[in-house]
């Protein structure tokens, strides 16, 4: 796991957390066999159900429960801001909660699919995130697809 540190002024700091594919690969693999092991699929048996089955049928909550575990261990536990790019399908209600618990003071929302955005925009406004801007780019002319980023802030008391 890589944790970079710089001061990029006397106010303002900024910290970089990459984490290695194998480290994702494992816990993912982890949380998999978890599943497998409790989930309740008919036509097998509990705990025999095959992992390719399990990955298919849970993915979303397999993502999820992979950020959870990983996050806390980068050792960061309130910031500033934070720069969000999930995958196409959100970042989910978990990960969601897990980020306004650190109480940033704004998130920077980027996303390629406005469904999946609105969606973790409802997850924010719950847990008291508002989006005060959201801009479409079209980063890929001639297709259907653009980019879309949202700010948001905390709701004031």
């Amino acid at each position: 796991m890589l944790l970079n540190y710089e001061d990029v002024s006397s106010v303002k700091k900024m910290v970089e957390v990459e984490i290695p594919a194998d480290l994702i690969s494992a816990e993912s693999q982890r949380v998999t066999t978890d599943f497998s092991r409790q989930a309740k699929i008919p036509g097998f048996r509990p705990g025999k159900v095959p992992a390719g089955i399990v990955r298919t049928r849970f993915a979303k909550e397999i993502q999820e429960q992979v950020m959870e575990r990983l996050l806390p261990r980068t050792g960061i536990t309130e910031t500033d801001l934070v720069v969000l790019d999930p995958p196409r399908s959100g970042a989910g209600r978990d990960t969601v909660r897990h980020l306004a618990g650190l109480t940033p003071r704004r998130i920077a929302y980027v996303a390629c699919d406005p469904a999946a955005l609105a969606r973790d925009l409802a997850f924010f406004a719950a847990v008291g995130y508002r989006p005060v801007s959201l801009r479409a780019f079209d980063l890929f002319p001639m297709t259907q697809h653009f980019e879309c980023v949202a700010i948001l802030e905390p709701v004031s008391s």
